[in-house]
């Protein structure tokens, strides 16, 4: 039977909490297809709306505090009145401005993965604190200067889209440490550019874009990007090469190798869930606090502060 999240309905869940209390909400497959007023709940920070039917986020204005929420499957669209037509559907949101991410300024970790977005938007605009965005498994042809204001981002994941060239803009991303672009249609150098202007950049991934394929990859990538740690999810460089980075003071937490990022990555990030108690191994949990998950699944419940998955 169809619900909407309310006091009344988190008191019926959760008869024990005490809803000024509550700061993590896990109300996943509840067949909620609307919420409603969340301000009695002033401590919420992580709310789980996984696996139920929400067609919109218009709630958001009523829970700023949140840092972290999953939307994972959901519909996530708006019912727009087509006009002439005299036809009420649901049209699948195509950028992130309908999503009112500028109501959510503590936003730290943003995951949209999986949810056939062909553009960014301006929304981002407003999210200057984001260190950690997942847009993967989309329909981004490009980027813009969409991320030119998130200036503190440090993690990217463009895989699985259609981006064939990166714009000059992204230079503002100058704390970009990660940035996984696998699995687009990249056909060489040329659209790469602007990695150059980023002096942090250790992690990268190109898997299945047609620049790795060309003859002279992965030489070409590493000589454009010399202080790159990892390629493809492989350490870039031998022992040595990266001894001498340690002398040159680079901290060793910036030169793991990806695979230890597990809370963004496909596979692993999807085998685990990023869900309030995952089903599976809890990874990393101190570096994954402030997120907004909208694609992939989350499961469990919890009610506790601190550390997420």
């Amino acid at each position: 039977m169809s619900q909407k999240l309310t006091p009344k309905l988190i008191r019926k869940l959760f008869p024990e909490q005490n809803s000024k209390e509550i700061e993590r909400l896990n109300v996943s497959a509840k067949d909620i297809v609307e919420v409603g007023d969340l301000t009695t709940c002033p401590s919420l920070i992580r709310l789980d709306l996984s696996l139920n039917n929400i067609q919109d986020t218009n709630f958001a204005t009523t829970c700023q505090q949140i840092k972290w929420l999953s939307l994972a499957n959901n519909p996530i669209a708006d019912v727009l009145n087509v006009g002439h037509a005299k036809l009420a559907g649901k049209i699948r949101i195509q950028g992130l401005d309908q999503l009112g991410l500028k109501r959510l300024p503590n936003l730290n970790t943003l995951v949209l993965k999986q949810n056939a977005f062909k553009e960014l938007g301006t929304s981002l605009h407003k999210c200057g604190g984001l260190q950690k965005l997942s847009m993967a498994h989309n329909q981004l042809s490009s980027i813009g200067d969409a991320l030119s204001h998130c200036t503190a981002l440090k993690e990217l994941r463009l895989n699985h889209n259609a981006i064939d060239l990166l714009p000059a803009e992204l230079a503002a991303n100058s704390q970009l440490r990660i940035l996984d672009l696998g699995d687009n249609p990249i056909a060489d150098t040329d659209a790469l550019k602007v990695l150059a202007a980023l002096p942090w950049l250790r992690n990268l991934n190109l898997k299945s874009c047609g620049v790795s394929q060309t003859d002279d990859y992965p030489q070409s990538i590493l000589r454009m990007l010399p202080n790159l740690d990892v390629l493809d999810n492989k350490r870039a460089r031998d022992g040595t090469q990266a001894k001498q980075k340690k002398k040159r003071g680079v901290p060793e937490q910036e030169m793991q190798d990806v695979g230890e990022q597990t809370c963004m990555r496909d596979g692993a990030a999807e085998k685990d869930s990023v869900g309030c108690c995952s089903s599976g191994s809890r990874t990393r949990s101190a570096r994954h606090s402030n997120w907004m998950v909208l694609g992939g699944s989350g499961t469990g419940c919890c009610n506790r502060s601190g550390d997420v998955n």
